[in-house]
């Protein structure tokens, strides 16, 4: 196989950081409810509204299993070696499993000067996978504390290369989100294009948590302009951009026929773009605004702690605007679970899990 180069380096957060930034969202947004008389619902009066409660053995089993490919993101000691497997720094039940431990890690990027944006890309030989991963960031601070919420035009790194047309001059990004995935989506999509050019019947999975979710939108939709046709799946991520930008994505990956087919109980396949949701999640609302949006098809895990078993998913589909304000009373009364943003079907942002 031919080699890739690594960049590799410590990204250290600490979660006293998370919960000073999440404290000063808190109290901001108990100003906005206070301020506004609103008569908040809590939030799991509509976790079931307009969801369709079920979903195939196939789906469930591929959501769960990628949460912990995100899961391993999160090794610090997931360093490169001369022929590194899964298995040799990843010590999690899942990577320590006979069928795991020898999935090939073919790439590693570090994040740079600090920044959250970091990732794998591991090769299953034996299902013919090449799975692109992306580590969100266990501090936030560069996008909730800051509130640097900034649309700016969409260029994506597919866009640079001959061939692909890119024709969307109304589509913003988040300002902080393209910032600190330029250099990343840089470096998986060149070292995608390698693994592509290798194993050209191979299947790409681009998944990733948190921030690392919102990164893994934009890398997917440059995978899928490239011709990967990659399988997109994100976890609790924000929204990356406004609703034009949305609309491409959504038209980018058929979106509308995929919604209709796992709504009738079909199976999540190539070329789709799914969004999983928990309930007690602040960060897939925020940026905060009615201008940035979501795209993809959802999945709405309505069980706060874990085990999160199929009984726990609804599929909401297509995006539905939901104001902060929703989320009020449960934060005002304490029921703000830090775990909500961390645990989909495991305690994704924990190595040791």
């Amino acid at each position: 196989m031919s080699k890739i180069p690594s960049h590799i380096s410590e990204n250290l957060t600490e979660n006293r950081t998370m919960k000073l930034n999440l404290r000063r969202l808190t109290c901001l947004l108990s100003i906005l409810y206070i301020s506004s008389g609103a008569e908040a619902k809590p939030l799991e009066a509509d976790a079931n509204v307009t969801g369709i409660d079920h979903i195939s053995t196939h789906n469930y089993r591929l959501l769960n299993e990628m949460a912990l490919f995100c899961q391993a993101s999160y090794c610090k000691s997931l360093v490169p070696m001369s022929e590194l497997k899964l298995g040799d720094k990843c010590f999690t039940s899942f990577c320590q499993k006979k069928e795991n431990k020898d999935i090939e890690i073919a790439f590693i990027s570090e994040p740079v000067a600090g920044t959250p944006g970091a990732g794998y890309i591991a090769v299953d030989h034996g299902r013919q996978w090449i799975i692109v991963v992306i580590r969100g960031s266990s501090s936030l601070e560069d996008w909730i504390a800051d509130f640097a919420f900034v649309p700016i035009p969409w260029k994506p790194y597919a866009a640079t290369k001959s061939g692909v047309e890119f024709k969307c001059k109304t589509c913003k990004v988040h300002k902080g989100f393209k910032g600190t995935s330029d250099l990343l989506e840089k470096r998986m999509c060149e070292a995608s294009s390698t693994l592509h050019e290798e194993y050209p019947d191979y299947k790409f999975i681009v998944t990733g948590h948190s921030l690392g979710g919102a990164i893994a939108t934009l890398i997917g939709a440059d995978l899928k302009m490239m011709g990967m046709n990659p399988l997109v799946l994100s976890y609790a991520g924000p929204k990356v951009g406004n609703e034009n930008t949305a609309v491409y994505i959504d038209n980018l990956f058929k979106n509308s026929a995929a919604i209709k087919k796992l709504d009738s109980g079909g199976d999540i396949t190539q070329g789709d773009y799914i969004r999983v949701v928990h309930v007690g999640d602040l960060v897939p609302k925020v940026p905060p605004s009615e201008f940035f949006w979501h795209a993809g098809a959802e999945y709405f895990i309505d069980k706060y702690d874990l085990p999160h078993p199929p009984s726990s998913l609804v599929f909401k589909g297509k995006y539905k605007y939901l104001p902060l304000i929703s989320d009020i009373d449960n934060i005002i009364r304490g029921n703000f679970p830090f775990a909500a943003h961390n645990e989909y079907f495991h305690v994704v942002n924990k190595c040791n899990a």
